[in-house]
C-alpha cells in the first residue's frame, strides 16, 4: 500500500487477508505480533536465517552434485546406477541420491515417505520394492534405483545378505548359517561346510546372473553355471530359482541344493567352520 500510495498508483484491497481463519493470516497477524513482543528483532533474525539457509542449500547442493557425478555409474529414463563403495558412509547424502535418482525417474518424490527411505537405508544390501513401481538393488558393488516392469535385466533377480549365524529367507526357501566345532561329510547337496577363515565377507545370496562361472570341489579349472545346470538336469524353468552362495569378492562358493565350490575348503588347519543348510519352501 505504501509503494501504490508513494508513486500514485491504485490498488485494491483483498480483504482475504485479514481473515483468521485461514492458517497464513493467523501466522501473520496473531503469531508474528505476538513473538515481536517477545522479540522486537524477531522479523530481521528470521530474514537472516531465511538467508543464511539459501546460501547453505547453495553449497549443499554443488556438494551433492560432485558426488552425483563421482558415483553415477549408468543412467536411462528407467535406471539410474551408483557405486556402491562408499555410500553409505554418510545417511544425508546417501537418501539425497536416492531422492533425487526417484525423483528423475518418476518426476517427484510425491508418495514417498521418510520410512520407505529409512527402509533402504537401514536394510543395507538386497533388494527393496518401494511406490510407485520403483526397486532398488544394492549389491555391494553397484546401487540402482529403476522402475519395475520397464528394465529387463533385473526383472527375476535378487540378492541378500547372508545372516551369520541366522536365516536368510529368500524367495522359495531359507538359508540357515552357523559356526560349528566339528566337521562331518554333508548329508546331501542342500547342506555345505567351509573354513570361515578363508572366506571374504560379507556373503550374500542370490540367483543366478549370466556369464556366471565357479570351481566345482575338487577341480583346477572354472566351469560355467549354465552348463553345470544343464548336466545335472535342472529343467530351464527352474535354474534362475536356484540360490547362490558368494563372498566378499563376488566368487561362487556354493550353489545350494547343486554342488559347492573348491573355494574355502575344510581342511586339518582349520579353526572356525561355517556350516551353511538350504531348506525349500519354509520361511523363519
Amino acid at each position: 500500500e505504501e509503494y501504490a500510495l508513494e508513486k500514485g498508483l491504485s490498488y485494491r484491497v483483498d480483504l482475504t487477508n485479514y481473515d483468521t481463519h485461514y492458517f497464513r493470516n493467523k501466522v501473520r497477524h496473531l503469531l508474528f505480533p505476538l513473538l515481536e513482543e517477545y522479540s522486537p528483532s524477531f522479523k530481521e533474525g528470521l530474514l537472516r536465517l531465511s538467508e543464511l539457509m539459501w546460501i547453505e542449500r547453495d553449497f549443499i547442493e554443488v556438494l551433492l552434485e560432485k558426488e552425483y557425478r563421482s558415483k553415477l555409474l549408468l543412467k536411462s529414463e528407467d535406471k539410474i546406477c551408483f557405486d556402491s563403495r562408499g555410500l553409505r558412509s554418510n545417511k544425508f547424502i546417501f537418501l539425497e541420491l536416492l531422492r533425487r535418482a526417484i525423483e528423475e525417474l518418476c518426476g517427484s518424490t510425491y508418495g514417498f515417505s521418510k520410512e520407505d527411505l529409512d527402509r533402504v537405508w537401514e536394510n543395507a544390501f538386497g533388494v527393496f520394492d518401494l511406490p510407485k513401481g520403483i526397486r532398488v538393488k544394492d549389491d555391494g558393488k553397484s546401487f540402482c534405483v529403476f522402475l519395475r516392469g520397464r528394465s529387463k535385466d533385473y526383472k527375476e533377480e535378487w540378492l541378500f545378505e547372508l545372516k551369520i549365524p541366522g536365516i536368510t529367507n529368500i524367495p522359495g526357501g531359507m538359508i540357515k548359517s552357523d559356526y560349528v566345532s566339528h566337521f562331518r561329510l554333508p548329508e546331501n547337496e542342500n547342506e555345505a561346510f567351509f573354513d570361515a577363515e578363508k572366506l571374504r565377507y560379507p556373503l550374500f545370496v542370490r540367483n543366478r546372473r549370466e556369464g556366471d562361472r565357479f570351481t566345482p570341489l575338487g577341480m583346477k579349472g572354472v566351469k560355467k553355471l549354465k552348463k553345470l545346470l544343464m548336466e545335472a538336469s535342472i529343467p530351464r524353468e527352474e535354474r534362475g530359482k536356484i540360490p547362490i552362495v558368494v563372498d566378499g569378492e563376488g566368487d561362487i562358493i556354493w550353489i545350494a541344493g547343486v554342488r559347492r565350490a573348491d573355494k574355502a575348503k575344510v581342511d586339518e588347519n582349520t579353526r572356525k567352520i561355517l556350516h551353511l543348510v538350504y531348506i525349500r519352501g519354509e520361511s523363519g
